[in-house]
């Protein structure tokens, strides 16, 4: 209980407009990005991308667009596809993203 504590009030300073996010937050922009894009990015790239403190990356919504768009390409009549190799890491505002796809 108070490692959850903790790890909340850690988490908060670095939402100025989105309010505190939990760790239950950062379930929820996990799903975000899932439902966006079908990828599942690890919490700690979440936690990293909202200790970024960045206006534009204050909601959950523009957190998924982020990191939606450094992780797909544009795939044509069949929507968005995985990046292909070789194309270097995907990052957002310099936050590698790290995770899998889902779908």
């Amino acid at each position: 209980m108070i490692r959850q504590t903790l790890m909340a009030v850690a988490l908060c300073g670095g939402v100025a407009l989105a309010g505190c996010v939990s760790t239950s937050g950062v379930s929820t922009i996990q799903q975000t990005v899932v439902a966006a894009c079908g990828f599942l990015p690890t919490a700690t790239t979440i936690e990293d991308i909202i200790n970024l403190n960045s206006p534009v990356l204050a909601t959950a919504t523009e957190i998924a667009k982020a990191i939606c768009a450094a992780v797909t390409v544009k795939g044509g009549a069949g929507g968005p596809t995985a990046r292909g190799p070789g194309v270097g890491p995907a990052t957002v505002q310099g936050v590698h993203i790290h995770g899998k796809f889902v779908r």
